[in-house]
């Protein structure tokens, strides 16, 4: 097991090292195959998250973080990205993906689909 090297925390939630595993057989939201190349379970409380060579990671109750790391560079985007997605819903917030400017001192959002 690696430890994502500069990484202790993501929101303020420590990542714990560790073995990563949960099981959720039932969780409502379930993406991806078993043995495929990203598989995502969750639900309010609890995600789990395995990434094929990269590794797995658990989001626990908006406060919890274990990561099992097999690939720490590739990880470090997974936890920026997903993991913290999961966190914020987990806290009963969300994340805004968009790009800002500042117009005339005041910043401005722009978001839309993808490539646009």
């Amino acid at each position: 097991m690696t430890e994502v090297p500069a990484l202790e925390a993501v929101l303020g939630v420590p990542v714990t090292p560790g073995p990563a595993l949960l099981d959720l057989p039932e969780a409502p939201l379930t993406r991806g195959r078993p043995g495929g190349a990203v598989s995502i379970a969750a639900d309010r409380q609890q995600a789990t998250i395995a990434v094929a060579g990269v590794g797995r990671f658990v989001v626990r109750d908006g406060c919890y973080v274990e990561a099992h790391v097999l690939e720490p560079i590739a990880a470090r985007g997974w936890l920026h990205g997903t993991v913290t997605a999961f966190l914020l819903a987990q806290q009963g917030r969300f994340a805004l993906h968009a790009s800002t400017v500042d117009v005339a001192g005041t910043a401005v959002a722009l978001t839309g689909r993808r490539g646009a």
